[in-house]
């Protein structure tokens, strides 16, 4: 794998500071391949900006020198916000750059428009002054998508998106009647989200041809975030051009928050994002670093462990590079050293994984986004709530110990209430006909919003006077094989029972003062294409599940599915666990890590389908390989794992 330095845009300025930055790097084993030089976030004036290319050049060599890659980061592509601008002290050129503008016409200081073409005309000018170096990479900045930083409005509503949309269209809309036929017309909106990805792309080979007349032996490379089909269409676009313009198949970087650890179940989230952007990039796009934000990189922000345990979970989601970010100086170097020798001793671990995982996909429970969401009409007369995704509705499933991901294949697909706000006919008829994870509050919700037809069941609210405190019971259902509970729900409100000819229950309900029949709780329903989905009575949404609960999902999972749940644990332990498949749906790792606070006991890992099922390596960076047996029963390996330490990856290798 390779791990890049994301560097200030100033610190290529103080030759010292490179020299001693240099120093520290040799002293933590070499652990960055790559550094990126950074350009101005504000807009320099034409002798700023030549003056830093100068210094670009210089730090260019030392770093090359050292055997490290210069590579060079676009920090300002369109724009963040004023305020990166006031910080940073860039005044700049006083041009009339037209400005990224919403649909009630506010004007977007700090983001201009793509289109604007005094805007391209001085970045032009601007990027072949700094790519003259020669940078390995060119990476452009995040800020280039379709829905602005800083929560502002997705697409842009300029004078020019709007005379060249017209020109386009032979339309005469307004910035007023836009704005209200699109959230009326889905298939104008397509028209203009198309038209806007497509714009965006032509600045992005506007860019590539600057950098490529300069350096022609240069790749390109996006960074971006997003978990929309708005996001990737976008991705799409920009990369396509990079591709045609220079030949050169370009890299990505996916990104995505996650600035402390003060919290580190966030980067479950996060892992989430990044793999929705990866799992549906091109496949020439075969450099897929990741975002690890250390901005501000401080001693009380992020720790030099989170950084590397980062590094390896991103892989576990589809990544095989990572950026690391060291863009301000407030803690001294030898701090900073610290992280560079945590990075150097989680090398090996990750390289391991990352080879013996490469071109390997994640499997299992998918965690369903709507692809056509941004086409769905709603009555919300919000240019911004057609860009929801619902992806964050998954990160808590991660501690089940079953492997959710958020590719677009898996042989189950997640479905919340969330979901629901976001689905079309066309989304709905996909998920009728494959097998879908969800409760019985979002399929009330389905039923309640007009989708009714498609699910053979009904869900009934259970009386008032027992939702506080319900008994769930499992039935005999071949299902429930060897999973027999009885177990109390304390609701507080809002709990169903489901019924219908069709249904397979799963467990009924009882009150728990009484023997009063409340109806069928957890069960299979089907839908008008055939297709069975699981239900459950206790809300998905929640932290609220046991561990019978969960294995009632996943055998449940395993009776109705084409293909049973292809890794879990196998065991009550907080253990997220990533199984990665080959072409053939052969498991060829199984990326673990502990997400609680305590070590786990010893505890088993079931896998179906290993492409060695002899034995298998476990890794980890603190211990030298160790080859552990595969024990088979019921159809699947069992491999007994050691115990885990809280917050530390290990991997097993088929």
């Amino acid at each position: 794998m390779r791990f890049s330095l994301r560097t200030g845009c100033w610190d290529h300025m103080n030759h010292e500071y490179i020299l001693r930055l240099l120093d520290s790097i040799r002293a933590s084993g070499n652990c960055f391949d790559e550094v990126w030089l950074a350009t101005a976030y504000g807009i320099p004036t034409r002798e700023q900006y030549l003056n830093e290319a100068d210094h670009m050049a210089w730090a260019a060599d030392r770093f090359r020198e050292a055997g490290i890659s210069a590579s060079m980061q676009i920090s300002r592509t369109v724009g963040h916000n004023p305020q990166a601008l006031k910080y940073f002290g860039q005044d700049g050129v006083q041009a009339d750059f037209g400005l990224i503008t919403g649909p009630d016409g506010t004007r977007l200081p700090g983001k201009y428009c793509w289109n604007s073409p005094a805007f391209r005309e001085y970045v032009d000018e601007e990027i072949r002054a700094y790519a003259a170096f020669g940078p390995e990479i060119v990476w452009a900045d995040d800020d280039l998508r379709l829905r602005a930083l800083s929560a502002s409005p997705a697409l842009c509503y300029c004078d020019d998106c709007l005379r060249l949309f017209n020109e386009k269209t032979g339309c005469s809309h307004t910035r007023e009647s836009l704005r209200a036929a699109i959230l009326e017309d889905t298939d104008l909106r397509r028209e203009y989200i198309a038209f806007q990805a497509e714009s965006l792309a032509d600045f992005v080979a506007h860019i590539s041809r600057a950098v490529h007349e300069v350096s022609p032996d240069t790749v390109m490379a996006l960074q971006n975030g997003g978990s929309t089909m708005l996001a990737v269409q976008a991705q799409h676009a920009c990369l396509n051009k990079m591709y045609e313009v220079t030949g050169k198949a370009p890299a990505f970087r996916a990104g995505g928050g996650f600035y402390a650890d003060h919290n580190p179940a966030d980067m479950l989230y996060k892992c989430l994002i990044l793999n929705y952007m990866n799992s549906r990039l091109p496949d020439y796009v075969v450099q897929r670093s990741s975002e690890i934000e250390n901005l501000p990189f401080t001693c009380y922000n992020k720790s030099p462990e989170c950084t590397a345990v980062e590094a390896g979970l991103y892989m576990a989601y589809g990544c095989n590079e990572a950026s690391v970010t060291l863009m301000w100086e407030v803690d001294p170097l030898s701090w900073h050293e610290r992280m560079f020798k945590k990075i150097a001793q989680y090398r090996p671990f990750l390289d391991a994984y990352e080879v013996h995982s490469r071109g390997a996909v994640n499997g299992g429970i998918s965690v369903y986004q709507p692809p056509h969401s941004i086409y769905k009409k709603f009555s919300a007369a919000d240019p911004n709530f057609w860009n929801e995704s619902c992806i964050s509705e998954g990160a808590k499933k991660l501690r089940w110990g079953l492997p959710f991901h958020t590719g677009p294949v898996g042989n189950v697909y997640f479905i919340s209430e969330k979901t629901v706000d976001l689905l079309t006919v066309e989304d709905m008829r996909f998920l009728a006909a494959n097998t879908v994870l969800t409760d019985s509050a979002t399929l009330k919700k389905l039923i309640d919003e007009g989708f009714g037809s498609y699910v053979l069941a009904d869900v009934q609210p259970v009386p008032d006077q027992h939702t506080d405190a319900i008994r769930e019971t499992t039935t005999d259902h071949p299902a429930n094989k060897g999973n027999a509970f009885a177990g109390i729900e304390s609701w507080g409100g809002g709990a169903y029972s489901l019924s219908g000819d069709t249904i397979e229950p799963l467990t009924t309900l009882t009150p728990t003062a009484g023997s009063a029949d409340l109806g069928v709780g957890s069960a299979l329903i089907s839908t008008f294409l055939g297709a069975k989905w699981v239900v459950t009575a206790v809300p998905l949404s929640y932290d609220r599940i046991g561990f019978c609960h969960r294995e009632l999902i996943r055998k449940a999972i395993d009776y109705v599915s084409a293909s049973p749940v292809p890794a879990f644990v196998a065991a009550p332990e907080q253990v997220l666990i990533v199984p990665r498949m080959n072409a053939a749906s052969q498991i060829v790792s199984v990326f673990l890590m502990n997400i609680s606070l305590t070590d786990t006991e010893e505890f088993e890992v079931a896998v179906h389908n290993p492409a060695y099922a002899a034995s298998c390596t476990l890794i980890s960076p603190y211990a030298e390989p160790q080859t552990l047996p595969l024990t088979e029963r019921d159809g699947r390996f069992y491999i007994s794992l050691p115990e885990l330490h809280p917050w530390r990856p290990v991997a097993l290798l088929f």
